[in-house]
């Protein structure tokens, strides 16, 4: 593989997955592309791990904050594309190329996420993450690729640094909203490590609440959780995510997945209303 004018950039707080990320990528490209981790508010432990890795660039930052990650990372990335790939992630082969050659046909180009399990809740998890995050194309992170320059038709920014979580969901509803083509190719693959219930109940709370900062900075459209139309648009969902993905799979994702996201939403406009009121 010749050199790629090409960033790969993995944000990492506390992860340590994130050396079989790296490993993977240098199966493919160890010194064709430059590799950056985003540390955002690191644990010592992955300090430790990327001291293994000399030839890997680092950037930080002291918060936890997703979205300021991904900005620091392409504020640092010497190159004039980026792909942002997750630490406990790895990459499946030829994902890279497919992904940069893309970028010849389009500013964004967005490849597919195969959730692995180990356990029963595990595969169940992964059935619901795909029905959320994988099975549409959007420009969601991982693994989304695109050229630097896209910046210039998308108001300015990247991602809002003021939302900490469900930043990409912000960036992908301005790629749309401006028409921008996004290129999906589903032969670039990712593997996410498997999920646990823990894991993914904060996530989902964590999606909630980024979810409520974007509608509360008017950057997303405000969708009201008590009207009776989202409450069928509920149960459709559900139904969807039975066809599709199976029994308990429908059945985490409407007493488990969907409640504590709007927990999370209903609990981040509390603490907006609080503060305001301050």
């Amino acid at each position: 593989m010749k050199r790629l004018d090409l960033t790969i950039i993995i944000p990492c707080s506390s992860d340590t997955k994130i050396k079989y990320c790296i490993e993977s990528i240098y199966q493919q490209c160890k010194d064709d592309v430059e590799i950056l981790v985003s540390l955002n508010n690191p644990s010592e432990k992955v300090k430790e791990i990327l001291k293994c890795f000399p030839k890997v660039k680092i950037c930080e930052i002291k918060e936890a904050n997703l979205s300021k990650a991904y900005n620091n990372g392409i504020a640092n990335a010497s190159r004039d594309n980026v792909l942002i790939i997750d630490s406990d992630c790895t990459v499946g082969e030829n994902t890279i190329q497919l992904l940069y050659e893309g970028l010849s046909k389009a500013l964004i180009c967005k490849g597919r996420v195969v959730f692995q399990y180990n356990s029963l809740m595990s595969q169940i998890i992964g059935k619901v993450r795909e029905y959320t995050t994988t099975d549409f194309v959007n420009a969601y992170v991982p693994p989304l690729a695109f050229r630097k320059d896209i910046i210039n038709f998308i108001n300015g920014y990247y991602f809002e640094k003021r939302m900490p979580w469900c930043g990409d969901g912000e960036f992908d509803y301005r790629i749309r909203k401006k028409g921008i083509k996004l290129l999906y190719i589903p032969e670039a693959i990712v593997y996410h490590a498997p999920i646990s219930f823990c894991q993914d109940i904060k996530s989902a709370f964590r999606y909630g609440k980024g979810r409520r900062i974007g509608v509360d900075l008017c950057l997303l459209p405000k969708r009201d959780y008590l009207k009776l139309s989202t409450h069928l648009e509920r149960f459709q969902k559900t139904w969807e995510v039975l066809q599709k993905k199976g029994f308990f799979a429908s059945l985490y994702y409407f007493f488990v997945w969907r409640p504590v996201y709007r927990l999370g939403y209903f609990f981040q406009g509390f603490l907006n209303k609080f503060f305001r009121k301050l």
